[in-house]
């Protein structure tokens, strides 16, 4: 029996330290332990067992949990999605092991398995059927394939991969479905307990400390058949996995940017890589990284071409908005109201989309011109009149809104722009009789309130909702006909490269709200630019035109998926001193002749958001040729980097946001 063993500490650390088994414990890789760990106590998992050690005054375990091993897949998943993101190990064991909510006790609860499948209601056609028999054959043979669900808004790519996952599930084995939105749970929820008879296990930031460890602990024993999770999902220790599924793969959201930075759409074909089972990434408008994966016969493209009800899809067309003018405090076209009208007199429904929360984005003084800013962050004031205040959406400052204007004392303040609030006011008096809700992360904070809007919803209470992208995708309300996109040139502007895309998904998104259920549905998108490809691509439900012209431009401009991109961002609350460090590194970067024919470094420059919760922020930008070993120069880079202690040095391998 092993008397030493290397831990792999839940921190932000990379090395293992050693630590002996001072009671003759059976102790095996994969344990799950308390050690002491400087001046504090750790919770950690044993990595390796050894003999012997050159090392002295070595410290004891302190406690060995009586849980089950965490599987040794999950030790080379931990490893690559460190090397891959340039992450620390502990700080990816971290996401792991979810503490300190592990470490109670709590009584278990049912969830799906083997033994609680009943039988199929639902008859899938004929493109379902050929697409969900692809995945079977891959699960039949514990094969490694990735598959790109590319079906319209409405097709049933659901229904799809619920036919999978109970596939998988007769095969005694583990399903996963991330879902880019909580929001979208409690639909997702309703649907699985009709299909299985019994609630899916449920993982996310709001559910309880005592549901998070019964949902942990189903999953490393091996009891959780199908877990519905947002992206941290992705690192709960299955002991059986079988199947992988990303919903709405193309969606911004599976990327986190704080703290451990990684995309958790390409670390589900990581892990699914590793344990040889197959991916399953669904989506309407899936992404051009994804789209080029399956042009180049990297992923398996399964096509589910029109909708399961047999209504047609909305018909889309553009409001021209130059001749309606700027009136300043009017932003719903005659057009579209007029359409709200009919719409509301046939007794349906419709939904306004605005991706802008609160009244308005910017508080304007028409005296001295000056806008209410953030004092701690590089953004403006929204304003949310609601609630009377005006608030930062970055670091959460607010401030009751002035009456008169804080730069020059005048009486000149008025909100320029619109939110939803506003929209919501400007619709109540042009129609007063129109029953309107809003829906936003405002005013809908909890999975609850989601769920009691979209009862609502289908209960008729509402006839027009009025909704950020919370509202955009994935939820099924059979009374909508009518969409209308309030300001389709916003996601255009700025620097973001991928800001056609961004911007073509969310509007086919959102126009797939409508019509759904018995009658052909519309969508109405207000535009300043209603000639260009992305609306005419639109109009014509041709996303291979689109995406083709994107592409070209992308590869015309060396960007993903022709090429790789890494972000260094430094920030601290010394100016000065990130300034100077930032300019210091890049000088010093180890660049030789012949790296330079691969790569290219840009900056540093200030960072868009140039101070961000009271921090400075610059920016360093490199450029690859796609099949370069970027990670690799970034570490080689580190190496001979002495970061100053106040600095703090974050890495974005594959960066969604140059802007930010």
């Amino acid at each position: 029996m092993s008397r030493l063993f290397d831990v792999l500490v839940s921190a932000p650390i990379d090395r293992l330290y050693t630590y002996s088994n001072p009671k003759s414990n059976r102790i095996e890789p994969g344990q799950i332990v308390k050690v002491p760990f400087g001046s504090r106590a750790a919770i950690g998992v044993v990595w390796f067992a050894k003999e012997s050690s050159e090392l002295t005054n070595i410290k004891e375990i302190f406690h060995v949990y009586d849980y089950p091993l965490i599987p040794r897949a999950m030790f080379e998943f931990i490893e690559k999605v460190a090397d891959y993101n340039i992450l620390d190990r502990g700080s990816v064991l971290k996401m792991v092991l979810c503490e300190p909510t592990l470490f109670k006790d709590i009584k278990q609860k049912r969830c799906i398995c083997e033994a609680c499948i009943v039988p199929e209601k639902m008859r899938l056609t004929e493109d379902q059927e050929k697409a969900a028999s692809r995945i079977f054959s891959a699960i039949d043979q514990a094969k490694f394939a990735t598959f790109c669900l590319d079906g319209v808004t409405g097709s049933g790519k659901t229904e799809t991969y619920l036919k999978v996952c109970e596939y998988a599930l007769t095969k005694g084995r583990q399903c996963l479905i991330l879902l880019p939105e909580i929001s979208l749970t409690s639909q997702m929820v309703d649907r699985m307990e009709k299909y299985f008879g019994i609630p899916p296990l449920i993982w996310h930031s709001f559910i309880t400390p005592k549901n998070r460890r019964n949902a942990w602990l189903k999953a490393l024993s091996g009891e959780a058949g199908i877990t519905i999770a947002a992206r941290s999902g992705l690192f709960l220790p299955f002991r059986n996995l079988g199947l992988i599924v990303v919903d709405e793969e193309h969606d911004y959201s599976y990327k986190q940017e704080e703290a451990a930075i990684y995309n958790a759409r390409d670390m589900a074909v990581l892990r699914a890589k590793i344990l040889g089972i197959p991916a399953v990434l669904s989506s309407a408008t899936p992404s051009l990284e994804t789209i080029n994966n399956c042009l180049i016969g990297k992923y398996t493209k399964l096509q589910l071409p029109t909708r399961f009800s047999k209504v047609q899809m909305p018909e889309i067309e553009t409001v021209d908005m130059r001749g309606f003018g700027c009136k300043g405090k009017e932003y719903i076209s005659d057009v579209l109201l007029s359409e709200i009208k009919v719409t509301a007199d046939l007794n349906r429904q419709a939904l306004l989309y605005i991706n802008r929360r609160g009244f308005a984005p910017i508080t304007l003084c028409n005296k001295c011109g000056r806008r209410i800013q953030c004092p701690n962050c590089t953004s403006w004031l929204v304003e949310h009149r609601n609630y009377r205040i005006l608030t930062c959406h970055y670091c959460g400052h607010q401030l009751p809104k002035p009456s008169l204007c804080p730069h020059c004392g005048e009486d000149g303040l008025f909100a320029f722009g619109a939110g939803v609030e506003r929209i919501q006011r400007e619709l109540t008096d042009k129609l007063p009789s129109v029953r309107t809700v809003i829906a936003s992360s405002d005013t809908i904070p909890t999975v609850q309130k989601m769920q009691q809007l979209c009862d609502d919803v289908i209960n008729h209470r509402f006839d027009v909702i009025i909704g950020t992208q919370i509202l955009s995708k994935g939820h099924h309300f059979p009374d909508i006909s009518l969409v209308g996109v309030i300001d389709a040139d916003a996601g255009l502007m700025g620097n973001d490269h991928r800001a056609s895309e961004r911007t073509y998904q969310a509007i086919q998104q959102v126009s797939g709200r409508a019509g759904r259920a018995q009658v052909r549905g519309k969508a109405l998108l207000q535009t300043y630019s209603p000639d260009t490809p992305l609306f005419n691509a639109l109009k014509k439900y041709n996303s291979e035109e689109f995406f083709r012209l994107e592409m070209h431009s992308r590869k015309l401009s060396q960007l993903p998926p022709y090429a790789r991109l890494a972000a260094i961002i430094l920030s601290s609350n010394d100016a000065k001193q990130v300034e100077e460090f930032a300019k210091k590194m890049v000088a010093s970067a180890p660049l030789t002749n012949a790296e330079a024919s691969s790569l290219q470094i840009f900056g540093p420059a200030p960072a868009a958001m140039a101070r961000l919760q009271g921090r400075a922020r610059w920016r360093i930008l490199l450029r690859a040729a796609r099949h370069y070993d970027i990670q690799s120069y970034v570490r080689s880079w580190l190496k001979v980097t002495k970061v100053p202690s106040s600095v703090r040095l974050t890495i974005d391998i594959d960066p969604y946001n140059l802007w930010f």
